[in-house]
Order: C-alpha cells, then sequence, then structure tokens
C-alpha cells in the first residue's frame, strides 16, 4: 500500500470487532485501487456483511486484516466483545492516535504499556471496572504526543501520578467518576494548554491549589462531588477564559472571590458556604 502512503491521504480506520476493521466511504477509492496487496478475499462490502462477524453502519466498507501501519483510529465499543484484559500489542500500532473504547467488558487494569505509544494524541476509556488498579505512571511518557486523556467512570483507585503533569500538550484531561483520592498535585500548573479539566466525583480531598492560576487556558472546570476543603485561592483571577465551572459537594469556605462577580463572571455551581 506504499501508493496510498505517499497519497498522504487520512487512514480513518473503526475497529468495531475483534478481526475487523471499518474504513469510511469517502477513503474507498484509494484503498479500491490497492486491493492486490492483501487480496480481494478480505474485502466485504457493507451491503453483505450478514455472513461476517462485524455489525458495521453508517454506510462504511469493512476492510479485513488491514496491515497494522494503517491503523490511526480505533473507536471500540467493548460491549461486543468478550471479557478480557485490554489488550497491550496495541502499542505495536505505529501510527495510531485515537484510542477510544467505550463500555464494561474489559478487565483488569489499564496496560503499563499504553506509555509506549508512538504517536497517540488521544485516550478515551469509558465506563470499566479496573477495581484495585490505579492510573499507571507510565502514560507520563506520552508527554510529546498526547493531547487529550480521557479516563471517565472507569472505577480508577489512587492518587493521580504525578507523571500525569508531564503532559505537557494536554488540552483535555478528564478523570471525573472514579475513586481517585490524595490531592490536587500542585504541578499540574505544568497544563499549561489545558482547556478542559474534569476531576468530579472522586474522593480527592485537600485543596485546589494556587499554581491552578497558571492555567490559563481553561475553559472548563469541575471538580464537585470531592472531599475538598479550604478557600477559593485568590489565583482563580488569572482565568481570565473560565466559562464554566463546578464546584459542588465540597466542603469551601468562605465567599467567591470578587472576580466572581465582574460581568465576565462563568457559569459557577457550588457550596462555598456563602
Amino acid at each position: 500500500l506504499e501508493n496510498v502512503k505517499k497519497r498522504g491521504s487520512p487512514y480513518v480506520l473503526e475497529y468495531r470487532l475483534r478481526d475487523c476493521f471499518c474504513i469510511e466511504k469517502e477513503l474507498w477509492d484509494v484503498w479500491s485501487d490497492q486491493t492486490e496487496d492483501f487480496g480481494d478475499e478480505n474485502l466485504y462490502d457493507s451491503d453483505s456483511s450478514s455472513n461476517h462477524p462485524c455489525k458495521c453502519d453508517d454506510g462504511k466498507v469493512m476492510v479485513k486484516d488491514v496491515p497494522d501501519g494503517f491503523v490511526t483510529h480505533i473507536v471500540l465499543d467493548s460491549k461486543d466483545l468478550i471479557a478480557g484484559p485490554l489488550p497491550e500489542d496495541l502499542v505495536m500500532l505505529p501510527f495510531l492516535k485515537k484510542l477510544y473504547i467505550k463500555g464494561g467488558t474489559f478487565i483488569g487494569s489499564i496496560p503499563t504499556k499504553f506509555g509506549s505509544f508512538q504517536n497517540l494524541n488521544d485516550l478515551h476509556l469509558e465506563g470499566f471496572d479496573f477495581q484495585n488498579s490505579g492510573i499507571p505512571k507510565e502514560l507520563g511518557k506520552l508527554n510529546h504526543t498526547l493531547e487529550s486523556l480521557t479516563l471517565n467512570n472507569c472505577n480508577l483507585h489512587g492518587s493521580i501520578p504525578q507523571t500525569i503533569t508531564r503532559l505537557s500538550n494536554l488540552v483535555r484531561l478528564d478523570l471525573q467518576k472514579n475513586s481517585m483520592t490524595g490531592t490536587i498535585p500542585k504541578r499540574i500548573s505544568n497544563l499549561e494548554h489545558l482547556s478542559y479539566l474534569d476531576l468530579g466525583k472522586n474522593n480527592l480531598k485537600g485543596y485546589i491549589p494556587s499554581t491552578i492560576g497558571k492555567l490559563t487556558n481553561l475553559r472548563f472546570l469541575t471538580v464537585e462531588t470531592n472531599s475538598l476543603a479550604g478557600t477559593l485561592p485568590d489565583e482563580f483571577s488569572k482565568l481570565s477564559k473560565l466559562e464554566s465551572l463546578s464546584l459542588s459537594s465540597n466542603s469551601f469556605e468562605g465567599p467567591f472571590q470578587d472576580f466572581f462577580r465582574k460581568p465576565s463572571t462563568p457559569k459557577s455551581s457550588g457550596n462555598c458556604d456563602e
């Protein structure tokens, strides 16, 4: 498929089931010129998929046994798969940019090898039950590529690893609906490109660090439903781009600072004992 690579076309693939890739219709013309490289017997038209394990829809063409080097996006609904651990070998896909897995059939923990992805910029795991396991510190090795990290509703335990604050290219960090403990890392200020931060519905304690004022690109901040306390730091006034703020179901003390009363006040909710 060298000709495909030279054309610079995107290889947006969705991996729905164990042995089937789905390619967007608009890319089909590119692939159809190259079928001799992996055999016509591996091509399936979306209208004749009844005998194939893939349940594709949306008019996608199904391509089985796509060469690993051409997979850039994986979107997987794990409810269609047999329960088991997350496959570590996904790190062998050298051009993978997005890994999106939603569902609750995978068990075990997030593989430490996931810190070895070469080009991953979006990791989204949602709806798992990773009992007695936490966020592997090895994810901090993705600091050159990762822009979005979502570990939502995964029953993760333990504290937020300090290595997460090395992901200096992060724009989105979503750790909501877990059982995370400990405090919000002071070095979260290293994530200077962050615009979306959701730490809500965990068991975090302590206070919001003043270093959060260095996240000047922040637009969305949620820390609701934790065990946070203390007063809000004055450095909140530096978050001039903030549009949405949720502080409810914590034990904050004292009034909101003056900047909340300005015309550019972000939408907020909280129980700060007004």
